[in-house]
């Protein structure tokens, strides 16, 4: 596969498992991550894994408004055709609204919303022109539903599995595919950075996937075009439930659920 799949966010959890993914299928990679230290940690892995493969890593933040067309010259060296562009970096911010950090859920809007839409849009025209593409959206199950106590991370997930659903209508018949993946609890470092200890969460086999098991799923709904991929039954459960609900309810639910991990973390 002589092909360039882009992915953000790589250097650990979700990201990373995407690499090995498409590192199966011999793609070009190009793993982006402001964690330096973790690219380099899973550029060794991936080179022990899958040594035929093609790497290249890019350390950069991704918060920041130079950050697509640092990608874009980046790509540019590679000099291979783009046929995935995976945006998976993200982070979270716990607290109430007024509380919570300006600085911090700024960088937060600005990656989850202004650079995955400056990355489809620097390198969509280039997909339409050759017919070919594939665009993975990592959202999440936040992005159905009001979030009380993490109220602009749930904000921007929805701006990505609304923009992901019209995208997905508006290139329909171009070869262009738009898949927005929609995750519950992942067993990764993500929690981490929201309520501290996540071995609460971790040991919770019911609730949680593994990055490896929705990395799987999303690469196989990618594949099939699928517009939007929840992997795991509960959550496609909570899903037409949360359809059904009130949206005061589900936001009550929400809040009350925040809070309870919230604490059981911090005990």
């Amino acid at each position: 596969m002589n092909n360039l799949a882009i992915i953000t966010g790589a250097a650990s959890g979700i990201g990373l498992a995407l690499a090995k993914e498409a590192a199966q299928e011999g793609y070009v990679l190009l793993l982006v991550d402001i964690d330096n230290a973790g690219l380099q940690k899973a550029m060794e892995q991936l080179t022990g894994q899958y040594p035929s493969v093609s790497l290249n890593m890019l350390n950069v933040d991704l918060s920041s408004e130079e950050a697509s067309e640092i990608i874009r010259k980046k790509v540019e060296e590679i000099s291979v055709p783009l046929s995935i562009l995976v945006n998976c970096a993200g982070f979270g911010v716990y607290g109430a609204f007024d509380k919570t950090p300006w600085d911090r859920e700024k960088d937060m809007i600005w990656l989850h919303v202004l650079t995955a839409t400056a990355l489809i849009k620097e390198f969509l025209p280039e997909m339409i022109e050759r017919g070919q593409g594939r665009i993975l959206n990592v959202a999440s199950m936040a992005g159905f539903v009001p979030g009380p106590l993490m109220a602009v991370y749930y904000a921007s997930k929805a701006y990505l599995v609304s923009l992901s659903r019209a995208l997905a209508a508006e290139l329909k018949g171009t070869g262009i595919t738009v898949t927005v993946l929609c995750p519950g609890v992942v067993n990764t470092g993500f929690s981490s950075t929201v309520h501290g200890d996540t071995a609460a969460i971790a040991k919770s086999k019911s609730f949680s996937s593994s990055a490896e098991e929705v990395a799987r799923y999303a690469f196989k709904a990618m594949r099939k075009g699928k517009i939007v991929a929840i992997p795991g039954l509960m959550n496609r459960l909570l899903y037409f439930f949360h359809r059904l609900s009130p949206t005061a309810f589900t936001a009550n639910i929400v809040q009350r659920s925040q809070q309870m991990i919230h604490q059981s973390v911090r005990r």
